[in-house]
């Protein structure tokens, strides 16, 4: 409802790009709405989020869900096809495993997070990954996510993981709180 005024505000402010790493179908039908208008930063956007679990009050939004559950490669396959058709600028995957058991369900997703970087790529999209555990994040820069969109918040991060990131290329965006 409140788009092109937070857009505004945002030029206004001197921001001239924004970039959304959880947004909807319905979010990226409106941003066409203000692509090239001179009050309008650039805007950046993914689909919805490629995820493990989608939580109780985000399911069955339809087009403002901003969860896909991908559990297989080819619903991951599947997902990120449909995307396509809303083009989103690239692919983000919220890598959530269970706490109880975080490295038998980080090491069961890992050939899905890899579909999903291999389908993304040859798609010309890039990877962000919400991948806060030190392992759901060494799986993904591993496998090749170009993005990762907070820091790791459960252990030091060792110099091995950053040579790594460097290595491969990826970025991270911390979050500051």
């Amino acid at each position: 409802e409140n788009m092109e005024d937070f857009l505004r505000r945002y030029l206004r402010a001197g921001i001239t790009s924004v970039i959304d790493v959880g947004a909807t179908y319905n979010f990226l039908e409106l941003r066409k709405k203000f692509a090239g208008k001179d009050f309008a930063p650039n805007i950046f956007m993914t689909g919805p989020l490629l995820t493990t679990t989608v939580p109780a009050p985000y399911r069955d939004l339809k087009n403002d869900s901003p969860f896909i559950l991908v559990t297989s490669i080819e619903e991951a396959k599947k997902a990120i096809a449909e995307q396509l058709a809303h083009k989103p600028d690239f692919i983000k995957v919220w890598y959530i495993v269970d706490s109880q058991n975080v490295e038998e369900s980080a090491k069961k997703f890992e050939p899905v997070f890899k579909a999903i970087v291999e389908e993304s790529h040859k798609n010309n999209l890039k990877v962000a990954v919400h991948a806060t555990q030190k392992l759901t994040a060494e799986i993904a820069v591993r496998n090749g996510a170009d993005l990762l969109v907070h820091s790791v918040e459960d252990a030091p991060v060792s110099d091995e993981f950053v040579k790594m990131m460097k290595e491969k290329g990826t970025v991270i965006s911390p979050t500051l709180t």
